[in-house]
């Protein structure tokens, strides 16, 4: 699952402050998904910054 959704779907996980969903949980999934790491990263910076 590498295509724009799973992207997508990092960020708004990351990015939405729910218990559980955090910059941890965030490069876990991404590291579960096999994403881009260097796109995760900046991803779940996005995402913390969001939240």
């Amino acid at each position: 699952m590498s295509g724009v959704g799973g992207y997508i779907a990092l960020l708004l996980f990351v990015g939405i402050p729910l218990r559980g969903s955090g910059a941890w949980s965030g490069t876990l999934a991404a590291s579960f998904l096999e994403l881009d790491w260097r796109k995760s990263v900046i991803l779940v910076m996005l995402g913390v910054f969001m939240a």
